[in-house]
This record gives structure tokens, sequence and C-alpha cells, in this order.
């Protein structure tokens, strides 16, 4: 009986990278998604900081709540394929284009509601940088191996 004596396969840079993005993101996300939460939680509950009024602030709605349950469901999903990019399967990177594909769309349609245009160029150009990067050959073979 033959010994096989394979090695580790090496990441890609271009799986790399993507790979420091989502982690990125998912940081930043989780954060972003605390401060939202502890926000309108204090905004709803009427316990604001001196100085502050009740006028002053936009009372949480439908829209506020639903667009915080999206990003918890987009982060979430991040996570998950983050977690499963060392495994190589072809599916998480088909998996990692639609979801960065969905990003850029709703942070385009975050115009409608009056998001800030940097944060939606930014978002965007992110999500174009990793299917690209995904796109290559040496992420293809990386995935298909």
């Amino acid at each position: 009986m033959a010994l096989r004596n394979e090695l580790k396969p090496v990441v890609p840079g271009t799986v790399r990278t993507v790979q420091i993005l989502m982690w990125i993101g998912v940081v930043l996300g989780a954060i972003s998604f605390v401060i939202g939460i502890l926000g309108m939680a204090v905004i709803a509950s009427g316990n604001l900081p001196a100085g502050t009024s009740q006028a002053d602030l936009p009372a949480p709605d439908a829209l506020s709540w639903a667009s915080l349950l999206v990003s918890a469901v987009l982060l979430v999903v991040m996570l998950v394929l983050a977690i499963r990019i060392p495994r190589r399967a072809a599916g998480t990177r088909n998996a990692i284009v639609w979801l960065f594909g969905v990003s850029a769309v709703l942070a385009l349609a975050t115009i409608l509601i009056g998001s800030s245009l940097p944060t939606i160029i930014l978002t965007v150009a992110i999500s174009v940088l990793v299917i690209a990067l995904l796109m290559t050959q040496s992420a293809k073979e990386y995935f298909n191996a």
C-alpha cells in the first residue's frame, strides 16, 4: 500500500483576499448590528440622553426593523460562508457570488430611503471586487478541487 503524501493546497491570493474582506465584513456588521439594536431600543424606550428630545430622532418604524432583520440574516450567511471557504466547495463560491450580488442590489435600493451615498458606493465597489476576485481562474480551480 502506497502512502499518499499530499500537501495542503495553497489558498490563492484572490481567495485569501475575499476571505479577509468577508471576515472584516462580519466583524463590522456585528458591531453595526449591535449599535443599531441598542440605538433603536433606546429611541423606542424614550430614555434619551440629556439634551435630546424625542422630536430630534425619528421613531423606529417597521422599515427600520425590517432593514435590521435583513442585515442580520446577511451577516449570518456571510459568517457561515466565510467559515466554509477552506472546504473548497464550488457551491460555497457560487453562494458568495450570489451574496455579494444581492448585497450590491440592496445597497443600490437604499438610495430610495435616503441612505448615505459614500456607503452605497463602498458597498457596491466591494461587492464588485469580491465577485471579480472569485471569477478568476485561480479561484475557480481552488473551489473546484
